[in-house]
């Protein structure tokens, strides 16, 4: 079997289950849908050997693909919403306090 007519069996009996996997880590749709695109671009750029489409061992593969991408894009997506919450921060307290200057004057 070619790796397209695989990841193409793949997709169509999995994709359910990954998004729903995908939506419980994420709680968004569009992030949900996002990991599920990105899980089959792993599985294609990457040699990997499933004999068989509708198995538990397959199952679990694929599990553990997606819970793996959804929660990268989780924590990359936490990674900035951090960081553009402590410059949120820094922009405030700059901007209540008054400078050296007006200290002075």
């Amino acid at each position: 079997m070619r790796k397209s007519e695989l990841l193409e069996q793949l997709y169509t009996q999995y994709r359910y289950l990954m998004y729903h996997i995908a939506y419980g880590i994420l709680q968004d749709h569009s992030l949900a849908e996002d990991a599920v695109h990105a899980a089959f671009l792993k599985l294609a750029k990457n040699n990997y050997q499933i004999s068989e489409i509708n198995c538990n061992k397959t199952k679990v593969f694929m599990v553990i693909v997606i819970r793996s991408t959804a929660l990268d894009l989780y924590n990359h997506n936490n990674k900035f919403k951090d960081v553009s919450s402590l410059e949120e921060q820094i922009v405030e307290a700059a901007d209540d306090n008054p400078t050296p200057l007006e200290l002075i004057c």
